[in-house]
Order: C-alpha cells, then structure tokens, then sequence
C-alpha cells in the first residue's frame, strides 16, 4: 500500500474520496501524456518531416488541445484541493491552521524505516554536541529543516539528515574527527566520497561503527560579499566548468568505478579538479572570508539542481533554534526564507510520498549486525518504543 493511501486512510470517508479522486487524476494525467507520446511517436514515423499537412495538425491543432486538456486538469486539481482543505478545515481555526496541524498529525514511519530514523536521529544529537564543545556552526537544512518546521521531527517517508555548514567549520570538523589522538576519532568518521553521477563531493558524519548505516549529510556553505543574482550566475559558470574539467580522459574508468572515496587512489586527480574549482572561485571574488560577508551561498561541490541558493547573512545568522525528534538544533535565523527558496510553498500536498529517494536500503534492517548496530546507538527507551520492525520492513 503506497504511503499517500496510508496518511489518506485516517481521514473521514469524504476526505478519502477526495484523496482518492486526486489519485484518479493523476492516472488521468499520466494516461494523456503516454497517449500523447505515443501519438506524436507514429505522427513522426508517418510524417518523414515531409508532409507538411500533419505538421500543420500536429502544431496548430493537437498541442493546442493538449495543452487545453492540461490546463483543465490542473484547474481541476486545484479546485479538489481547495475543496479537500476546505473539508478538513475545522471552524474555529483559519486555513493555514489547519494545514499546519494536517502535517503535525501524520503518522510517524514504522518498522526499518522508523529504526534508520532513531539511529540518524541519536547521532545527530551527538553532532550537536561535538559541534557545541568545539564551536563549530551548522543549521538545519532542505528536508530536516522542512521537518523540524512542518513535523516537528522526521518527514515520515524520509530517511535520512541534512545540515549545512560553512565551509571553514567543515574544515575544522574533519580535522577534529580525523585527529587520531582524540575521542571522536574513536567514535566517528567523516565520509568524503566523489559521486561522478551528479559531479559532487558527497559529505557525511557518521558513526565509526561501519555495520552502523545511519549518516549526516553535511552541504558546503561559501561566505560571498553580495547577494546580486548575478553572482550566482558567476558562480553557476564555474560550476559549468567544473563539471567539463570532471569529464577527463578517465571519467568513464571513474563511472565504470562509482562512487570513489577520497582516501582511493584514483580519486587523487578528481579531488584536485574540486581544489582548483573553488580557488577559482576565491580569486575571482566570488568568495570572501567571513569579515568581508554579506551573504552566504551554496558550494559549488554540492549536488547542484539549478536553485538559487543565496543568502542575506541575516537570514542565517544568528542561528536560531527548533526541536526535531525531541531535541533542540540550530537553525537559519529566517527558516521560512531558506525553506520557500528551496520547496516553495512547504503546505501544498507533497508529490514525492511514494517517489522520495530513498537513502539507507530498509533491508539492511533485517541484518542481525546492522540492526543492533543501529539499536545500540540510540537510547534503551526509544529503542524499546520504535524497534518494532517484524512486518513492517518499509514504510513504502
């Protein structure tokens, strides 16, 4: 059963109907379009590119109608969820009420999914305080941000943490961990790997335990000395650039390898491209040390998807502070700034419940290793409470 039918399941029967009509949509939709493919498909086969009639139909008849159809189908959509919200909306409270308490009354995750939750959960708050003892700043940020604002906690069809750091406290941080001689070496490990996928450096704080799959995704953060869109658009050529000095003689060994760690030996000539991409970046100016900060802007090694992230220096700083699973993080100053520049309106009904990448293999649960890895690392009460995966392997 998908999770969109889970949470639909405890609505009353008239709101399950509007739950399930917006399902039907959607099949709808998803029907046009394969019809629509296919259509053009044999009008193309038959067409040659010489018969100037079907092209004629094709442009100025078909896709305008196409086009209707969608145009009608997302009128409809809007009007089923106004209705929906309308619905479930009680009397003495507005319309953005009642979508904050939807979210805060949807069902947590169960079983494998719930435990990833827990374990990711314990070892955030261990991040917390080695980042307090050795004043390191972070915030949480894209779907822990969303959650400590919207669930109070985990998105439930989520699995995994994300944070945001400068990239001078990320410095520090692998410094302190890798340091052989102190306690975090024993307890943790920072994993710094080279994904070829998506030409990023993927960052993650993670426990020293390696049958213990729960991780931290920690994204670079660059002070900058103006918020102009049109550093961004500098920033997005260097990027670009990156992306090209990447694709050497031997990416395709390095795609036939995967996901490379920065300690391998083969990754040595992919890191340095990384190196010289943000020097790049500092000695065009695009990036200035923290007296010189206006702002602060995503890095270039992240995962990129286009968005624009840039921000006012008063919009992260100074932190502020939100509970998420039962214990207090640092923040954006602005969280609703940051979060509406990433999602958009975070209260809109989510499109990813079924489709949301899923980071740690539920399956893993199932290893006898891996689930007292992870049941060890969190608390004997909350362990006792969520530990309850038996048939309820995944919450998808």
């Amino acid at each position: 059963m998908s999770s969109f039918h889970k949470f639909a399941g405890h609505l009353p029967s008239s709101k399950r109907a509007v739950a399930q009509t917006r399902n039907e949509l959607e099949d709808l939709r998803r029907e046009i379009h394969e019809i629509k493919d296919v259509l053009f498909a044999r009008i193309e086969q038959a067409d040659n590119g010489i018969n100037m009639n079907l092209n004629y139909k094709v442009h100025e008849v078909l896709l305008p109608r196409f086009d209707r159809i969608d145009a009608d189908l997302d009128a409809h959509d809007s009007h089923m969820k106004m209705f929906a919200w309308e619905n479930y909306r009680r009397d003495d409270e507005t319309l953005q009420q009642a979508k904050e308490r939807f979210f805060h009354s949807l069902p947590k995750a169960t079983g494998a999914k719930r435990l990833i939750q827990n374990g990711s959960a314990r070892l955030m708050e261990e991040f917390d305080q080695l980042c307090r003892r050795y004043d390191l700043k972070y915030w949480l940020d894209f779907g822990s941000l969303l959650g400590a604002v919207r669930h109070g906690g985990f998105i439930p069809w989520d699995d995994d943490t994300d944070l945001g750091m400068m990239r001078d406290d990320v410095d520090r941080l692998i410094s302190i961990v890798n340091d052989k001689d102190s306690e975090e070496s024993r307890r943790y490990r920072v994993s710094i790997v080279l994904d070829p996928y998506v030409f990023c450096r993927q960052i993650r704080f993670m426990s020293a335990d390696t049958t213990n799959p729960c991780f931290v995704d920690i994204f670079l953060y660059d002070y900058v000395n103006t918020t102009s869109v049109s550093l961004y658009d500098e920033r997005q050529k260097v990027r670009d650039r990156l992306i090209e000095n990447l694709r050497t003689d031997n990416y395709e060994r390095w795609l036939d390898h995967g996901y490379l760690q920065s300690t391998e030996p083969e990754a040595g000539e992919f890191a340095e491209i990384f190196a010289q991409s943000q020097r790049e970046m500092e000695n065009l100016g695009l990036v200035v040390s923290k007296s010189e900060a206006a702002g602060v802007m995503y890095g270039i090694d992240n995962i990129d998807n286009r968005a624009i992230r840039l921000y006012d220096i008063n919009d992260m700083f100074p932190n502020g502070s939100l509970s998420f699973e039962g214990h207090d993080y640092l923040v954006p100053a602005k969280p609703m700034t940051v979060l509406n520049r990433n999602y958009g309106d975070i209260y809109a009904l989510p499109k990813d419940i079924n489709s949301h990448f899923v980071h740690v293999d539920p399956t893993l649960v199932e290893q006898s290793d891996v689930r007292d890895s992870i049941a060890k690392s969190v608390s004997t009460e909350s362990a006792d409470a969520d530990n309850s995966f038996g048939d309820n392997a995944s919450n998808d």
